[in-house]
């Protein structure tokens, strides 16, 4: 399975299917993963299924979470 990792000032657009997700810069899109990390830098818009979240104290999260369906 496949780590994405999203630093600073990047912005990144489209889906993610992946084991872990760390996002500290800009997504917009579909998250899918196991571990979702939403840093303090962080912008999230769209959707993210987990099985595991964080989301530190700063980020911004404008998106549908919810549990990934088994």
């Amino acid at each position: 399975n496949a780590i994405v990792y999203q630093y600073g000032t990047g912005v990144l657009k489209g889906n993610i299917d992946a084991e872990l997700v760390s996002i500290a810069g800009k997504f917009d899109g579909q998250v899918l993963s196991e571990v979702v990390s939403i840093r303090s830098t962080g912008s999230v818009t769209g959707e993210v299924s987990y099985d595991n979240i964080s989301i530190e104290e700063g980020a911004k999260v404008e998106a549908q979470l919810g549990k990934k369906k088994q």
